[in-house]
């Protein structure tokens, strides 16, 4: 056993509390944790923030899709409680590289856990070569929201008393315009008196 290796079994049997004053002084620990579904064994490993990671069931597209399917079914098994991001990236690609958790069938991660999105070409190119065998996450799923109508509001219609419509007292008119003075614009009255005039912006 390399002294990598052992550095990190230890650190996940009694990993040792840190804390990291953020922004308003807020004190935070960072977990590194891996998840196996009791029924199918599949394992999903995983970071969080949350107070309790046990409860936590975990983001990932294909381990959440998982879950919904065979249940909320899971153990869970902290393996690193960090406030260094150095030191979680580490740890993560670490495990991510010994379990071979991208290309292996027994995970359900699409990507090396390190506390980051950013993938080197040939990470990117071993997960679209995996995820070609996998059902897209929303297949089979039913639509949550059905795409509105296009509501076109009826024109209000002009009646007599006596219920004899009656085309609209202002159909066919205009309204007055005039001239602004100062940036020579042909402008109707209501307008005018808002924007141009005293109020014109090139005056």
């Amino acid at each position: 056993m390399s002294s990598l290796e052992h550095k990190y079994k230890c650190s996940s049997r009694a990993a040792t509390p840190t804390t990291l004053m953020l922004k308003r002084n807020i004190s935070m620990n960072i977990y590194l944790y891996k998840k196996t579904h009791r029924k199918t064994r599949l394992q999903y490993l995983g970071i969080t923030t949350r107070s309790d990671p046990h409860v936590y069931s975990g983001s990932g597209v294909y381990w959440t899709r998982h879950l919904k399917e065979h249940g909320y079914d899971f153990d869970t098994e902290i393996l690193l409680e960090t406030s260094s991001k150095e030191e979680l990236k580490e740890v993560g690609l670490y495990y991510s590289n010994l379990w071979n958790i991208v290309e292996s069938d027994s995970w359900a991660n699409l990507m090396p856990e390190a506390g980051e999105v950013y993938m080197n070409p040939i990470t990117a190119a071993k997960i679209s070569k995996t995820k070609k065998g996998r059902p897209a996450h929303n297949k089979g799923m039913k639509q949550l929201h059905k795409p509105r109508a296009k509501e076109t509001k009826p024109r209000k219609q002009y009646t007599t008393r006596a219920g004899v419509p009656r085309p609209s007292p202002l159909k066919g008119t205009t309204r007055p315009r005039q001239d602004c003075p100062h940036c020579s614009k042909n402008i109707d009255n209501v307008n005018y008196k808002r924007y141009h005039g005293d109020n014109c912006k090139q005056r």
